[in-house]
């Protein structure tokens, strides 16, 4: 799967692409062939003042249209990825889960 990534403020090494790729790679794979582009945003918002401020916002284009948008903050980098992708990997199934189910007229 590809994934656009882009960092602020955040050196994008070979190990945070890694995680990113393994993370949302696993998240997604059940809905592949639904998923026609994903971009995720890394930000450290207060640079050097510490704290929890690293920003990780996955945006999630389904096909044939909708989009899905998860932002996830924390003080870890690989943490705040992975929540993302945990909450990316839900958010995506219960829309295209929702959209399954109206197509098929369930729960009428």
């Amino acid at each position: 799967m590809n994934v656009q990534t882009t960092a602020h403020q955040i050196e994008l090494t070979d190990a945070i692409r890694e995680h990113i790729d393994k993370r949302l790679t696993a998240a997604l794979n059940q809905h592949e062939q639904r998923v026609s582009s994903v971009e995720l945003r890394l930000e450290d918002l207060n640079a050097q003042k510490g704290g929890v401020d690293k920003l990780c916002r996955v945006t999630v284009n389904l096909k044939p249209r909708g989009t899905v948008v998860v932002e996830e903050r924390g003080a870890d980098l690989y943490l705040t990825i992975s929540h993302a992708a945990d909450r990316v990997k839900a958010v995506v199934g219960r829309k295209l889960d929702r959209r399954e189910k109206k197509r098929r007229g369930v729960g009428r």
